[in-house]
């Protein structure tokens, strides 16, 4: 992998405002690393503080709103980028911060990352790229967050995949579907196919 180009202006206005990324130096004081949350006496806190704020009789409904944050907030930074603007973002434990801002009954957090510097590729090697891309994200993040959520509060991991699925489908259908240029859009197609 190599350096891509910086997000152009147009570009990071769209990724940072509706799509909430953030330069981790913005991070909520509601937050901590990605990597804290495998804790599970720290999962079983946050998780512990935050249900009543959202109003969640039980930790597992807890964590099924805070993963289906946390999927919006990930994936939709980082396949956007990827898809659209042929750029990688990397989504790890060790460089995304959780925000769980929740203010007057609406989620306020944003997807801080430590590097925000967009990851490229050599020519001919997009398919590999895009492997490494996804993999840092479903594999390496929000894997080991699930399992976490899953041995603390018993909620199933079916439903945190479904949640996230549930995501990633909206972005692909009906964000990604406003895309004008033919290429950029035969481009979100194959990756939405290749992720199916």
């Amino acid at each position: 992998m190599s350096l891509a180009e910086a997000f152009s202006e147009s570009e990071w206005a769209l990724l940072s405002e509706a799509l909430r990324l953030r330069p981790a130096g913005e991070h909520d004081p509601r937050s901590l690393s990605a990597r804290a949350l495998l804790d599970d006496a720290v999962c079983e806190q946050l998780l512990g503080v935050l249900g009543p704020v959202i109003g969640s009789p039980t930790q597992a409904i807890t964590a099924s709103l805070l993963a289906k944050r946390i999927s919006f907030l990930s994936t939709g930074a980082c396949l956007y980028a990827m898809s659209v603007y042929d750029k990688g973002l990397t989504l790890s434990l060790d460089n995304s911060v959780i925000e769980y801002a929740h203010d007057d009954g609406l989620w306020t957090s944003s997807m801080p990352l430590l590097d925000t510097t967009p990851v490229g590729y050599e020519p001919g090697a997009r398919e590999a790229w895009r492997d490494q891309i996804a993999a840092t994200l479903f594999r390496d993040l929000l894997q080991p967050l699930w399992e976490t959520f899953n041995r603390v509060t018993g909620i199933s991991r079916r439903i945190l995949w479904e949640n996230t699925a549930v995501r990633v489908y909206s972005l692909y259908d009906k964000r990604m579907d406003k895309v004008e240029d033919p290429a950029i859009r035969q481009r979100c197609e194959a990756d939405f196919d290749w992720l199916l």
